[in-house]
């Protein structure tokens, strides 16, 4: 990024001049003209940035969608936001103080520094690691009583859903169903394909200050923390909770790893720098098999198209969305709402991912979401 920020600015010119003891100039001893910036293209849709950062404010939260293929970044809106050129009159103290001091953070990019428990947006890592150790299948059916129990304590469902295969209680993001899985595929498996959809390092994009997130392990609690790794560890795992923290960019990344046959992707803002093309890098290859990725997109459609799924309201005609929400608890506030996914569900081209911090639920995430793919189809932006 400082290169952009290089080819944009230029460079100034100067002269080395030689002066007598009076400072009176006598000779020019060396001259370096100066260079104008070149512009820069950037891969972001304005009008669908600006239907994003609208639908945001007065809000906590990011809205991130990119190619699946590419990486190319379409939309990338982090609130609260700031004006940038505040910055360079100064005259607003009002304005400067409060980017500046707020608990509101404006100046933090969310999308792509902000690290948050996924929730059950984390349900695709367990569900991934559960198909290739072959302990889970489409038709496997367990019974959810609404909790249960793990040693001494019993972990609670949402809901009491009855019996579930794995497309319902994705749809229905039933948590004993992924408590199960969890407890079957194991930590281990978990934490290894949370790292290989890579939630636990920086996707590479070409901005500053991108957070690695962070994914736990059996040996990091040992050697860390101390303490022993139990059942309630994984089961808290399986769902997103716990200690799993990732950025809205890198639940972006994993979707579209998801729909692309498993490649991740290295996000980016950047089309050309002057005349020059800027091209995507080679992606790379994860460790999970076409067929397993074939049956969580096919799971993720159900979602949106059940009336009983979580993202019912992303239902919108013609677009084909397949989605996963969550709801991350948080000590000391409301729980984050969110939800990521892909469409459309034929020919994928986009992934998106959407964060509303302290929201109190996945549904106000989905609502939005609802607004934002409404008025982008109306543009006919997709």
């Amino acid at each position: 990024i400082s290169a952009i920020i290089i080819f944009l600015r230029g460079e100034k010119g100067g002269q080395q001049i030689e002066v007598d003891n009076r400072g009176r100039q006598v000779r020019i001893l060396g001259y370096r003209p100066p260079f104008v910036g070149k512009d820069v293209q950037t891969t972001l849709d304005l009008e669908l940035q600006q239907i994003a950062d609208g639908l945001l404010q007065n809000k906590k939260g990011a809205v991130v969608i990119m190619d699946i293929k590419t990486g190319e970044v379409l939309v990338m809106s982090s609130a609260p936001a700031f004006d940038p050129n505040v910055f360079i009159d100064r005259k607003d103290k009002r304005a400067l103080n409060y980017f500046l001091t707020s608990e509101d953070a404006p100046l933090f990019n969310r999308a792509t520094s902000g690290r948050f428990p996924p929730g059950s947006v984390f349900k695709v890592v367990t569900a991934a690691a559960a198909l290739k150790m072959k302990k889970v299948s489409p038709s496997t059916v367990f019974v959810c009583t609404g909790k249960l129990k793990v040693g001494n304590r019993d972990f609670k469902c949402w809901l009491q859903h009855g019996p579930q295969d794995f497309y319902q209680a994705v749809a229905h993001s039933c948590d004993t169903y992924f408590y199960q899985l969890g407890l079957l595929a194991g930590a281990d498996t978990m934490t290894n394909m949370a790292r290989e959809f890579g939630l636990s390092s920086p996707t590479g994009i070409d901005l500053p200050q991108e957070a690695q997130g962070f994914v736990p392990s059996r040996m990091w609690k040992r050697l860390v923390r101390f303490e022993n790794w139990y059942d309630g560890d994984t089961v808290n795992f399986a769902i997103g909770q716990g200690f799993v923290l990732v950025t809205p960019l890198q639940l972006a990344r994993m979707m579209a790893a998801v729909a692309n046959g498993g490649y991740l992707v290295t996000p980016r803002v950047t089309r050309a720098i002057g005349d020059v093309a800027i091209e995507s890098k080679e992606p790379k290859k994860i460790n999970i098999s076409k067929e397993d990725l074939d049956i969580i997109k096919n799971a993720l459609r159900l979602p949106v198209l059940l009336e009983s799924g979580t993202a019912h309201v992303l239902n919108i005609e013609g677009l084909e969305i397949c989605a996963k929400t969550g709801t991350a608890q948080v000590s000391g506030g409301e729980s984050h709402g969110w939800v990521a996914g892909v469409f459309p569900f034929h020919q994928p081209k986009y992934a998106f991912c959407i964060l509303l911090e302290n929201a109190g639920a996945s549904y106000y995430a989905c609502q939005l979401g609802k607004e934002f793919f409404e008025e982008a189809a109306r543009r006919k932006k997709f």
